[in-house]
């Protein structure tokens, strides 16, 4: 996927705001770590980087619930919801990186684990 800049950085932003969110509401993180949780799994990524954005093909819900219940939490945890209700308005704020998503496969290497009291 190609990315310009301003398209980038919506997303990006949209992204940090809901990993923190979860981080902060279901990981018990407080708002300043789960601010800092964010950036560490949403690194800046140089639009000449390889696979800039690919950590956008799965929503932060999914990445901060890997980091806070391990990979698991889906087989464990099969009542709980893909994305959480309460994470749209903040997305909805900018272009949801659901928007940007492809096909592309999950990015093995590349599971934030800023998991709490870590």
């Amino acid at each position: 996927m190609t990315w310009n800049e301003a398209e980038y950085l919506d997303c990006l932003q949209s992204e940090r705001r809901g990993y923190a969110w979860v981080m902060q509401h279901h990981g018990g993180l407080a708002p300043k770590e789960a601010s800092e949780a964010a950036l560490e799994c949403y690194a800046y990524e140089p639009a000449e980087a390889p696979y800039r954005g690919l950590i956008f093909h799965d929503e932060a819900w999914h990445w901060a619930m890997l980091a806070i219940h391990g990979d698991r939490y889906v087989v464990e945890h099969p009542s709980w919801p893909i994305r959480h209700a309460t994470t749209e308005p903040l997305s909805s704020q900018s272009t949801s990186a659901s928007q940007h998503r492809g096909n592309t496969p999950r990015p093995l290497s590349k599971i934030c684990a800023r998991a709490p009291n870590s």
